[in-house]
């Protein structure tokens, strides 16, 4: 298997659907890109974050609720999670409005590394939020029963109801319907809010006749609401001869000395295989046998059958797909076999599996083929994994059980399997469904082999209308080429079974929800594909042509094209931010240059320019697919007007200080360079009293004559004065701060109408109640201030005008506001049109002054001189901070000190310095000058020599003295800091040498000391 690549091929998940206008509200969530849209509520139902831009767990419902801008009472709530065998995490998740659970909903998050890579399912967005139950219980529990109209219950039969105790260890076991609460779609009706009710739903049971379903009952009005059926069957299925798959090794039960039943608890909670006598009495009749070899007479060798084949089911999961029976948690595998007389069927009812006997009349023998075990015990992982259920998703259903029957028995006889489902247990050996060729099948007839081809069943039966999934199942294991009932020539490379398998249990398990169809089963195949073997891989592109073959999406295509959007093309302000969005098809990295010297690798990036100009913004993408780039000349154009003139000031104390300004518009001043609330405005600002430098900011502001945006007029489409108790609004989403000036109603009486805003997850903002003097159509004002963010504006009982067809979301106002939609669909415009806005000024770059006050800190270093000898001779003045100035003082020369001027005793030398701003800083320093006897003396020194000087590594000090003298040498920086020092004992001739290396360079002084006197010589270091 090839390394796990984290890249999907978005090209090749181009769906063959119309996408409805709607789904341009929600085309493009900030740092993700929507994949696939559900045909049902027009809602993205698969969503992948971008690179970089992944979510946390945590984040995701807060997520979910703001781009799909969801009613605050609708949540959401995670009921399983699992861990996969190549590292992610799928939590499911069940929408609940309030305390209610929305039955058909199923949200998937696909984790990685601790954070949401995508997630995938369907939501239901519109959705009555103020339900209430107005019959009890028990009154909808009679209306359900009303509905079955069944002439004897499970639940009246006791003997069945303790055998289901003792078999699933539950003492509590029963099969009396409890009801419960649950919102869900009235079946055969559109996905608006009206059509979601509340309802009691009910698990009935019936024996006779056979059924079994969830019942709904409308909690408000007893009428029955929807039914979903539990029985899932091999529809006219049936088992082969006694030998099926011939001499097995199988385990059973020793139960006692002598005696084997059909039992076993090593694989999972157990596999258990009873006898219903040709009876529909649940019972816990074994078979039985006196050795653990098996040779059961016919018919009950047909158990044999049973039992095996539920555990090579098992195994084929466990061996195979790494799964702990079809829950992930062992559960245990019940079989019955001999259900009725010339039963001609085999099903899952959701709790186990039942076979009958067939009938011999009508072709089938018993009815437990490996199979048909196999795509019964598969229902079972489908009900706790996707729930597929309805519609198209029946047929699915029925295919994956077909799919995993076929792989099952590939597995456990993989010398004596073929693409015949019923093989087996039909008589003339032809089976019931051809995988293999669907229109050469036998019961109930031909299939279809293409998506809506011929045989296609508009009524929707599941076990014909699978062909197409089974005939791309087919396809993808072994390839194929050929002409397709859409007269699409197609040629598919076979990946072999090994690799189609997992793909499509993982498929299966972790992308599929009760709602898939055919377009959501292609996407949920192409992403599992690319999990497990990357993209642009062989598995990925026969995946994708495999659904073409069969009239499902395009053909596969890997080229990468570089393309991208953005929010924002033209502002006349600066800092702007602009929102791109990668709409690059088959790429995984990006790297942009925004044209202003500026990159980055985010795949959809926010970008701030903060300068005026023209810029091209420049785009390459990459992936294992290929590379592509694009440059998008003068993109973006940023044109404020001139900054404002002003000239900086400055005091040599606090002060407060007037400021002036001139510029062509409103001027406005401010504490910060970008944002900030405004200090004033006009051409003068006065600041308080400033002890230290201050920088404030001037801002030119040049208003702009309001926009416009939405239907100039109600007259579009169809529609009419809408006055419904329900809350209907316009959504809406704002990029830049405005004012909802005006906007025209055309009104079905007069009278106030009021118009609630909302923030995107239904909060409450403020009410504008305005009144309208009479019908028809006005012009209102509503003045309502507009920051960014996403909002809704509608109310209730308006009596205004609605359209009900014909709007093209969205309607826009460039750079400053967005109408994305409403909440009744892409299809809905309510009560305010043309809508009147005020701009945001045009405001130039901000122009600094500066505040100066002028307080000097300088400092004088020459300092710490002991002594200054008179005969040393002139030497030179240095330091100082601030650097220049002037030195002044006795013995201050151009710069020089000259002791042998200057006077004996300490003498005061002053550092002047006068900055720009004219203000003066002064500092002293003292040095002391003495005539220095002592080695000075004829008598006592021949001689000190220093060199070399100037110096760098180091410096030798050499003395000649006429008596023995003890000497203390010390070198001092100019700040009379001692940075090096050392003794020494010298009679005539001594040199020493002093290591240098680490010194700071500068100006030092020499002082060589004896009990006689001092000598000072001065020594640089470069």
């Amino acid at each position: 298997m090839r390394k796990f690549n984290a890249f999907f091929i978005t090209a090749a998940l181009t769906l063959s659907l119309t996408i409805h206008a709607q789904q341009s509200d929600f085309s493009h969530p900030k740092g993700a890109t929507v994949i696939a849209y559900s045909k049902l509520t027009s809602l993205p139902n698969f969503i992948k974050f971008n690179p970089g831009s992944e979510i946390s767990q945590t984040e995701l419902i807060p997520w979910m609720t703001d781009f799909f801008k969801l009613n605050p009472a609708i949540t959401f709530k995670s009921y399983s999670s699992e861990t996969d065998k190549i590292g992610y995490t799928n939590v499911r998740y069940k929408e609940y409005v309030g305390i209610y659970p929305v039955d058909g909903s199923m949200i998937i998050a696909h984790i990685k590394n601790g954070k949401v890579v995508s997630f995938n399912g369907d939501l239901y967005r519109d959705v009555n939020t103020s339900f209430a139950a107005n019959i009890s219980e028990a009154a909808a529990l009679q209306d359900a029963l009303n509905k079955v109209h069944a002439v004897k219950y499970k639940w009246e039969n006791k003997t069945e109801e303790a055998q289901m105790k003792i078999v699933h260890n539950d003492p509590s076991f029963t099969f009396y319907p409890k009801g419960e609460l649950t919102v869900v779609h009235k079946k055969g009706s559109d996905f608006s809010a009206a059509s979601m009710r509340l309802a009691w739903k009910f698990d009935i049971y019936a024996e006779e006749p056979l059924s079994r379903a969830y019942i709904y009952i409308d909690a408000q009005t007893g009428e029955f609401v929807s039914d979903e059926e539990r029985i899932h069957t091999a529809d006219v299925v049936g088992t082969a001869n006694t030998l099926y798959s011939g001499t097995r090794t199988m385990t059973s039960d020793n139960f006692a000395v002598n005696n084997y039943r059909l039992q076993e608890t090593g694989r999972g909670n157990g596999i258990q295989t009873y006898n219903m006598n040709n009876t529909t009495n649940y019972t816990n009749t074994d078979f039985t046998n006196n050795s653990s070899t098996w040779n059961l007479s016919p018919p009950n060798q047909a158990a044999e059958d049973a039992h095996w084949g539920a555990e090579m089911t098992y195994d084929y999961y466990m061996n195979v797909q790494g799964r702990n029976s079809i829950d992930g948690s062992g559960f245990a595998l019940i079989s019955y076999v001999h259900y009725s007389t010339n039963f001609v069927n085999a099903f899952w009812d959701g709790q186990e599996m039942t076979y009958g006997d067939g009938d011999v009349s009508q072709g089938y023998t018993e009815m437990t083929g490996l199979d048909v075990c196999g795509h019964e015990i598969t229902h079972g992982l489908t009900t706790f994994t996707a729930g597929l259920n309805g519609g198209e998703a029946d047929a699915l259903n029925e295919g994956n059980s077909d799919i995993f029957g076929t792989s099952i028995e590939a597995y456990a006889r993989p010398t004596q399997w073929d693409w015949h489902m019923g093989n087996d247990i039909s008589i003339n050996g032809q089976g019931f469904r051809d995988m293999s060729d669907p229109h050469n099948s036998f019961y109930p007839g031909p299939q279809p082999n293409t998506y809506m081809g011929q045989y296609w069943d508009p009524g929707g039966e599941p076990h014909n209308n699978n062909g197409p999934f089974i005939y791309w199942y087919y396809l993808l294991c072994q390839g194929g080429s050929g002409t397709n009932d859409n007269n699409d020539t197609y040629n598919v490379t076979g990946i072999t079974m090994a690799e189609a398998q997992l793909i499509e249990f993982r498929a299966l398990t972790v992308y599929m929800t009760p709602n898939t169809d055919y377009a959501a089963a292609r996407v949920a195949t192409i992403q599992a594909a690319n999990d497990l073997y990357g993209g642009c891989s062989p598995e990925v592109i026969s995946t994708t042509n495999a659904w073409y073959a069969v009239g499902v999406g395009p053909v596969f295509s890997g080229t990468v094209s570089a393309s991208f959007t953005a929010d924002i093309t033209q502002s006349c302000s600066v800092p702007v931010t602009v929102d791109f969005t990668n709409t690059s098809t088959n790429a995984q990295n990006a790297t942009w240059n925004f044209g202003d010297n500026t990159t980055s690798t985010v795949f959809s990036p926010s970008h701030t320019y903060t300068q005026a100009g023209t810029y091209n913004v420049f785009v390459s993408v990459n992936s294992a697919c290929g590379a592509d780039s694009i440059l998008q000349t003068a993109m973006v154009t940023i044109n404020p007007p001139a900054q404002p003139t002003s000239s900086n000031v400055n005091s040599c104390s606090s002060t407060s200080f007037t400021l002036n300004a001139s510029g062509t518009g409103n001027l406005d001043w401010y504490a910060n360079s970008t944002g900030g609330n405004s200090l004033g405005s006009g051409t003068t600002f006065t600041t308080p009293v400033l002890n230290t430098t201050t920088t404030y900011y001037v801002e030119n502001s040049v208003p702009q004559p309001p926009g416009y945006v939405g239907p100039p007029s109600y007259n579009f489409g169809t529609g009419g004065q809408h006055n419904n108790t329900s809350t209907q609004y316009l959504e809406f989403t704002v990029y830049s701060n405005c004012t909802l000036l005006t906007g025209d109603v055309n009104a079905g009486s007069s009278g106030n109408k009021t118009f609630s805003l909302w923030d995107g997850s239904g909060n409450l903002i403020n009410n504008y109640t305005v009144n309208v003097p009479s019908t028809g159509v006005h012009t209102i004002t509503l003045n309502i201030p507009l920051t960014p963010g996403t909002y809704r504006i509608g109310g209730t009982q308006m009596n205004l005008y609605r359209n009900n067809s014909g709007p093209t979301y969205p309607y826009t106002l460039p750079g400053v506001l967005s109408i994305t939609g409403s909440s009744a669909g892409s299809g809905y415009y309510y009560y305010l049109y043309n809508w009147q806005v005020a701009l945001p000024a045009c405001t130039s770059g901000r122009t600094p002054v500066v505040c100066s006050i002028g307080n000097l800190n300088v400092t004088y270093s020459t300092a710490g001189y002991d002594t200054v000898c008179v005969d040393d001779g002139a030497f030179a003045l240095s330091g100082g901070s601030p650097a220049g100035g002037t030195y002044s003082g006795p013995g201050v020369t151009a710069g020089n000190f000259d002791p042998a001027s200057a006077g004996a005793g300490a003498q005061t030398i002053t550092y002047t310095y006068t900055d720009s701003t004219s203000c003066t800083g002064t500092a002293t320093s003292v040095i002391v000058v003495d005539a220095c006897t002592g080695i000075h003396s004829a008598n006592d020194a021949i001689g000190i020599s220093v060199y070399p000087n100037p110096a760098n590594n180091f410096v030798t000090v050499e003395l000649q003295f006429a008596s023995t003298e003890k000497i203390r040498l010390n070198l001092v920086n100019m700040l009379g800091q001692t940075m090096y020092s050392s003794e020494t004992t010298s009679s005539g001739n001594t040199k020493v040498n002093i290591n240098t290396t680490d010194l700071p360079r500068g100006i030092y002084l020499l002082q060589v000391k004896t009990a006689k006197g001092n000598v000072v010589r001065k020594i640089e270091l470069e």
